[in-house]
């Protein structure tokens, strides 16, 4: 009996750690799968974390950062504002003509001053009114100092084309190579003829100009910058007239092209005059100009002196001369009076 009594405890105890130990792995198992479930909540929790720092982040950002409050009230103030300004009744119509105009510069300056004024009538001597007004002088300087600077400008030219701004004339000299082609012409444009465009800038107070293609206006036609094909307005608020002179022609026996400027020489260079007459809004005449547009070609196009500036210079000179010639000096200017008075 003692035997099997031994045998019996010893079976016990094996079957008791048996179950032992699939306790303690089954528990094992449990603890390190909750461990694992909650490793992944602090992840995503972490993330949310990070996630709502940044969206705060955003929203307590400068009125430079879009999303944040102060960049949405920004927004919607100016979008209001833009909306109130375009929707303006008739009371506030000054307001809205002074901001198109001071975004797209293109409006006759004249009529923006008389708005200013009203608009001074309206709201007073107010900070506003002060800027407006401050701007639109800068717009009128910034237009008299370009027209001082460039009168004239040679655009729609061939590639290459070389052009020189002298003081009574304007050389254009067009490639020896240039690749004749059909433009587009107008309704009065020879189309066997290449044109190359010339603008003359008038004065900032001009609103009407004659102009002719001579040494003086002789055409009597008015015409003004708006709804004209030849004149408007630039990007910088200059008014302008623009004329197309032919540079070249085309033969169609031949199928060839020539560059007038080609038949220029030291004594006698192609060219077109060009004149007009600047007019103010009471039609009063404030300003002329008047310029020689010459073709050249490398034979002539730095020769200092054009052959009618010679002839004028010569005659000039001739006729001077001849006066000098007939003048009585003044021994013989006493003597006369002596004669007169005996």
């Amino acid at each position: 009996m003692a035997e099997i009594k031994k045998f019996m405890d010893q079976a016990g105890v094996g079957i008791l750690w048996g179950q032992v130990t699939e306790k303690v792995e089954s528990e094992a198992t449990r603890a390190k799968a909750a461990e694992e479930a909650n490793a992944k909540k602090i992840a995503s929790l972490e993330t949310s974390v990070a996630e709502h720092e940044a969206s705060l982040a955003i929203l307590e950002g400068g009125e430079d950062v879009e999303g944040s409050v102060l960049h949405t009230a920004k927004v919607a103030a100016a979008d209001e504002m833009a909306a109130f300004i375009a929707g303006a009744d008739e009371k506030y119509d000054t307001l809205k003509e002074i901001s198109d105009w001071i975004l797209n510069d293109t409006t006759n300056s004249t009529e923006i001053i008389n708005d200013v004024a009203e608009l001074k009538d309206l709201v007073g001597e107010t900070k506003v009114s002060e800027q407006i007004e401050e701007a639109v002088e800068k717009s009128e300087a910034k237009s008299a100092a370009l027209y001082e600077e460039q009168k004239y400008e040679v655009s729609s030219s061939p590639v290459g084309t070389v052009v020189s701004y002298k003081n009574n004339e304007i050389r254009v000299m067009c490639p020896a190579d240039t690749e004749w082609e059909h433009q587009a012409s107008g309704e009065n444009a020879d189309p066997n003829s290449y044109y190359i465009g010339f603008k003359a800038y008038a004065p900032a107070n001009a609103v009407s100009f004659k102009e002719d293609t001579k040494e003086t206006v002789e055409d009597e036609r008015i015409f003004y910058f708006e709804n004209n094909d030849f004149a408007g307005i630039d990007s910088y608020g200059r008014k302008y007239s623009i004329v197309w002179l032919p540079v070249a022609k085309f033969d169609s026996a031949t199928s060839t092209w020539s560059y007038y400027g080609s038949q220029s020489t030291k004594e006698k260079i192609i060219g077109f005059f060009y004149s007009v007459e600047w007019y103010d809004a009471d039609g009063v005449m404030i300003d002329t100009d008047s310029i020689r547009i010459n073709l050249t070609n490398e034979s002539c196009h730095t020769y200092l002196t054009p052959y009618y500036v010679s002839i004028a210079e010569a005659r000039a000179k001739a006729y001077a001369d001849s006066i000098a010639a007939e003048a009585l000096t003044e021994e013989e200017i006493l003597e006369a009076i002596r004669n007169a008075s005996v």
